[in-house]
């Protein structure tokens, strides 16, 4: 393959990735520390970043039952996402959907329903 053909393969690809589903749902996303990571005793999960735009405690899934558009499963690859960063003190980022909100407004202690991507740790 020339480097030509390779240059126009890269460029496909890239307009692929910006139609893709994640890349459309994108609004904002916040990247820091966990330093909080709890499960209530009925199953939802909640968790907090440092070193960010924001450090409020929220509460995105349960780990019993869906929640808004999250899947058990989901929540549970969420914790042991977030588990894992914070054993090794690494950064996550977490991506929302457009809710009129961000990472510095999102409300303390509320539940977050527009969590829809958990990257990390990195």
């Amino acid at each position: 393959m020339t480097s030509r053909n390779r240059q126009l393969w890269k460029v496909a690809l890239a307009s692929l990735v910006g139609l893709s589903p994640l890349g459309a749902l994108a609004s904002y996303t916040c990247t820091g520390q966990v330093s909080t990571l709890g499960v209530w005793d009925n199953g939802d999960l909640a968790y907090s970043l440092s070193g960010s735009q924001w450090t409020q405690v929220h509460m995105i899934c349960n780990l019993h039952s869906p929640f808004n558009a999250v899947t058990v499963e989901s929540c549970k690859a969420f914790y042991a996402t977030l588990l894992a960063a914070k054993a090794s003190g690494q950064q996550v980022t977490a991506w929302y959907r457009d809710d009129g909100l961000t990472c510095s407004t999102q409300p303390s202690w509320n539940e977050v329903k527009s969590l829809y991507f958990l990257q990390g740790p990195t």
